[in-house]
This record gives structure tokens, sequence and C-alpha cells, in this order.
């Protein structure tokens, strides 16, 4: 039974884990290192062990935990969960594959290196024609549109940065010659 509670979510979320995925996960997270994230692994933990979801037991069980500290806690590991999940779907799942690449592609862009970018949606754009995914197919459309036009403003400014230089260069040996 799907429980709809806020609170509970990630309560939910752990028991509808496989216990390859459990594992994955504190693999995942002992790699964070932070001592905040030591705190998540602890309310894993004690969810995990527990048959239904009671914030006092919660409480009691993991002393490091302040109670008002318990909702951020809980999104902070549901949000970690996710990341987790989804690092080991990539593996088995080509639309989380091509969601990937079009994450990459993004990311490539909003660092200005277009061309990158440009490549990262080739990818992404083969990837989409052979799952059938027209949706994902537009969103390759659209942000490659947006990397063209960035494209060819920086080609513009450069070359807008070569004719000043050119004129320049030419204004000074025009100086020279007649000197």
């Amino acid at each position: 039974m799907e429980h709809y509670d806020r609170r509970e979510s990630v309560f939910d979320l752990i028991r509808s884990m496989s216990k390859a995925e459990k594992r994955n996960f504190k693999l995942y997270a002992a790699r964070q290192g932070d001592p905040r994230e030591s705190k998540f692994i602890i309310l894993f933990d004690c969810l995990e062990g527990m048959e239904s979801y009671d914030e006092e037991r919660i409480l009691s069980r993991c002393p490091s935990i302040r109670k008002e500290q318990l909702p951020n806690m809980k999104a902070h590991l549901h949000r970690q969960i996710l990341i987790s999940l989804r690092l080991l779907g990539v593996q088995h799942s080509p639309l989380l594959q091509l969601q990937e690449q079009l994450d990459f592609a993004r990311i490539l862009f909003d660092k200005g290196l277009y061309n990158q970018a440009d490549k990262q949606l080739d990818k992404a754009e083969r990837m989409a024609a052979e799952l059938e995914q027209h949706a994902l197919m537009l969103q390759v459309t659209g942000l490659r549109r947006q990397v063209y036009e960035c494209k060819d403003i920086e080609e513009e400014r450069l070359e807008r940065v070569v004719l000043r230089f050119s004129a320049e260069n030419l204004s000074k040996r025009r100086k020279a010659r007649l000197s």
C-alpha cells in the first residue's frame, strides 16, 4: 500500500528498495564523507529496521537527530536515495541514459562549451531516434537551437575582434609607411 503522507514518503521509498538497491545506496552514501551525511545514513538504518513509521521511535533510536532537524533530514535522505537509484538505474535503462545525455549537453551548454554540447546532442539525437522518443527529440532540437544561436553570437564576436584587430594593424602599417 502506498502512503501519500509526505512525512512517510522516505519510509515508503526505503521499504520499496531491494537488498541490492539498499547496499548500493549505502556504498553511495559512504562516499559522501560529510558529517551531515552520516546523520542521513543513521536515519536510513533506523527507517530500514522499522515495520511501520513511528516518529517518536525514530527520535529515540537516533539521538543525534533533533526533532526540528527530522523533516530536513528526511527530505535530504529521500533525495539522496533517488540520486543513488538513478545512478544505479542508468546502467539498465536506455531512457535514463538518454536523459543523462541531455543533462550532460545542458551542463556543457551552461558552461559555454558549445561545440562539446553539440557533440553530446548528436549522441542524444541518435539515441532518441533509436528509441523513438519523439518528445525527447524535441528537447534535443530546442537545446541544439540554443547552442547554434550562442555559437553564432560567439562567431560574430570573434569576427568583430578579428576585424578590429585587422583594422588596427592596417592603420598601424599605414602610419608606419607614411612616416
